[in-house]
């Protein structure tokens, strides 16, 4: 087997699934070196334009850009900043489609969906922070609320619809960077700290139902993480969550296909309105939040949830990874 460097940006998302993917490899008897002059391989995971310098730099290596995109249409600063790369790796056939749209040798290498149970003390501290009630339902989303992509303001007047005039129903919403003021809505619980892995993990455990509006997802880590837990998952039929998402195992909710906004665009200026994503579908998305809460679903559901979760285990994916190094 070649000797392996892993780089890792600082990003949450990229910290968190590159020490995954590590730990994979490691899983099937891979270590990786720390000086990357002495791999014969280089895994690059991180944002495109913060490889754009990087890559040059090691000609004589065989060069992987791990990358993820959420929409139809790879942005052209992506395609520059990789263009010196001999593969593309990414997380989802949805995301690996735009790679090969572009011109790009791409193949799909999933994240790695896992959850450590949580400690007495992590469980102790979200009852605390959200005053817990056994007796009530908690729906929840873990969501960068500024970003349009994660469209948390259809789930906010979604849900407010559904259920302001009704006791014992709450949504959690998680938030992390620049949290929005939530303080007025009925029923909503905003979470703006910082929470570690073991917070989180207390997040799937004690609460009941996931839901996402978003318009589009590479993959969606938070909504296998759940699934991982056994929660009921409602979240928009599209993009990469439908790798793993099915109506067998989740609850997707039907949606409509339009160009990404201008708010998006200027927002983050690498998406452009030719590009396309989903508008969810707000009566069905209320329909299924209903449905949840009554319970008016096979009992099995979270059981399956569950077990398709597990092939996307620390060793699968470590074995996926050896047997395209192994090619290389």
């Amino acid at each position: 087997m070649k000797r392996i460097s892993y780089h890792v940006g600082r990003y949450v998302s990229h910290k968190r699934a590159g020490e995954d993917y590590i730990a994979a490899l490691a899983s099937v008897g891979i270590g990786c070196v720390a000086d990357p002059e002495t791999a014969d391989v280089l895994i690059l995971h991180d944002e495109p334009m913060a490889l754009a310098e990087i890559i040059p730099r090691y000609g004589d290596k065989y060069r992987i850009a791990y990358s993820v995109w959420e929409t139809d249409r790879l942005c052209d600063a992506y395609v520059q900043a990789l263009r010196g790369v001999d593969r593309v790796w990414t997380c989802s056939p949805f995301s690996a489609a735009a790679f090969a749209k572009a011109g790009f040798a791409v193949d799909v290498v999933p994240h790695v969906v896992r959850v450590e149970p949580p400690t007495a003390d992590d469980l102790d501290d979200i009852k605390a922070r959200i005053a817990y009630d056994p007796d009530t339902f908690y729906f929840y989303t873990i969501v960068d609320s500024v970003n349009p992509r994660k469209n948390l303001e259809a789930l906010l007047q979604t849900f407010v619809a559904t259920f302001a005039k009704m006791e014992k129903v709450k949504l959690i919403v998680k938030q992390y960077r620049n949290a929005w003021d939530l303080a007025g809505l009925p029923h909503i619980v905003s979470l703006d700290a910082f929470l570690p892995r073991g917070g989180m993990a207390a997040l799937h455990t004690l609460l009941d139902c996931y839901v996402s509006a978003h318009r589009a997802e590479a993959w969606g880590l938070s909504l296998s993480d759940a699934m991982y837990c056994g929660k009921p998952v409602i979240a928009t039929g599209f993009s990469g969550n439908m790798f793993y998402m099915n109506r067998e195992n989740s609850f997707p909710a039907d949606y409509n296909l339009v160009p990404v906004s201008e708010r998006m665009c200027g927002c983050i200026p690498l998406y452009t309105r030719d590009m396309l994503w989903a508008e969810i579908d707000r009566r069905h998305l209320a329909y299924l939040l209903r449905k949840v809460l009554r319970r008016k679903y096979a009992p099995g559901l979270p059981v399956r949830a569950r077990q398709d979760m597990e092939r996307f285990g620390p060793l699968p994916i470590g074995e996926r990874m050896r047997e395209l190094l192994e090619g290389v």
